[in-house]
């Protein structure tokens, strides 16, 4: 029932949502508002837990001599972890104080894990993890704007093509070509989108 009063902006006008509870409309706007951005937070974050509680289930921790190498190369000093799990099709790079590389269960030469490693490395590197979590903060500010989940997932491809240019800066012409070719291999592995707050080798 909205009690409409002359001289009063429609934005101030009560609505009685429930017999005996009136509430104005600005701040019942407010209210959609704030549930929203709480559902489309928690909904991203729960996911990005369970899916961390299904890789410790199903992942083993390995030995990784080439990653020394790349660190000293890049001027990493974290102590990034190694896990194999058949729960992934592409590498990806997650967490911020314990950072963990995750590989699927494929085989990869030596050449091939080399362009997984630089790249992984340039992200955490330069933090785009953060950026991750900050872009889903404000998708979660703005959930009720479509503009920003298309600004948002160019922002994703922005990254990871930059980070490409990033690894391959120095390379020559042939390495530039091998590292595609890895990139295309994982690609044509690679059939599920990663998830949101991980930075993955192949995002589609």
């Amino acid at each position: 029932e909205t009690k409409i009063m002359d001289n009063i902006p429609f934005a101030y006008r009560n609505v009685e949502v429930i017999q005996g509870l009136q509430i104005n409309q600005r701040h019942l706007l407010i209210y959609v508002w704030l549930v929203g951005a709480a559902v489309f937070f928690l909904r991203n974050t729960i996911s990005y837990l369970l899916f961390l509680r299904t890789i410790r289930k199903h992942s083993n921790p390995i030995s990784c001599p080439m990653l020394a190498d790349i660190k000293m190369e890049k001027g990493v000093r974290s102590n990034i972890k190694v896990r194999v799990t058949p729960c992934i099709n592409a590498p990806l790079i997650l967490g911020f104080f314990q950072p963990t590389l995750l590989l699927p269960e494929t085989e990869f030469s030596d050449v091939s894990l080399r362009h997984v490693l630089l790249h992984e490395l340039t992200h955490h590197k330069r933090h785009d993890l953060w950026y991750k979590w900050l872009a889903m903060i404000v998708n979660a500010i703005h959930w009720f704007n479509p503009a920003i989940y298309l600004l948002i997932r160019q922002m994703s491809e922005e990254c990871e093509i930059s980070c490409d240019f990033a690894v391959v800066e120095d390379m020559s012409i042939d390495e530039r070509k091998s590292y595609m070719s890895t990139i295309l291999r994982i690609m044509a592995l690679n059939k599920a989108s990663p998830p949101v707050l991980a930075s993955a080798m192949s995002g589609g």
